[in-house]
């Protein structure tokens, strides 16, 4: 990734100081932690799809078990009807 912009932040000592002991203990700069809870918070719109189409192979690998259409509708009209 290149990084081809540059944001100065101004942030109180205390948050500073807790940014640098995270990124000590994760092995990373303070400007990749920075960069990751941007992008955890304001998603690009590639990264929502993505998440979303993950979301559905994780469902499609339960291994649930699946009727028919015509099965399921009878179990939904019988459930109506309860």
């Amino acid at each position: 990734m290149s990084l081809p912009k540059r944001v100065e932040i101004r942030i109180d000592e205390e948050r500073l100081k807790a940014l640098e002991e995270e990124a000590r203990r994760r092995h990373k700069s303070v400007s990749k932690l920075v960069r990751e809870a941007i992008d955890a918070k304001y998603p690009a719109r590639d990264s929502r799809i993505a998440g979303k189409l993950a979301a559905v192979e994780r469902l499609g690998r339960i291994g649930a078990p699946i009727s028919t259409w015509r099965q399921m509708e009878e179990e939904i009209a019988k459930g109506m009807l309860a």
